[in-house]
């Protein structure tokens, strides 16, 4: 849940890595606010970008203090295990009998 202006550009050292995963369970901005404290307290964390509503996160990290495996076991540990997909589902669309 980094707040970011329109134009600004995340900093990139390089020797930094991201790690990008859909995760289960995450449904609020509550949800997101957990992961984001969670996951900036570790070491190596440099930024931290929730989107509850897409599911997602993403982790600029650096390799050589924390690895990509030991995130996703704190993801899982948080509650928010990542979903290991090839496919990324579509959009669930309202019915017409729902509306």
């Amino acid at each position: 849940m980094e707040a970011r202006s329109a134009n600004a550009e995340p900093r990139v050292d390089s020797d930094e890595e991201s790690l990008d995963v859909r995760v289960a369970n995450l449904d609020c901005e509550s949800n997101a606010a957990r992961i984001d404290r969670a996951l900036k307290q570790r070491r190596g964390v440099k930024s931290v970008t929730v989107y509850s509503r897409a599911a997602r996160g993403a982790v600029r990290f650096r390799p050589e203090e924390v690895c990509p495996d030991a995130l996703r076991e704190q993801l899982r540990d948080l509650g928010f295990p990542p979903v290991v997909s090839t496919t990324i589902p579509s959009t669930p669309r309202p019915s017409a009998s729902s509306c």
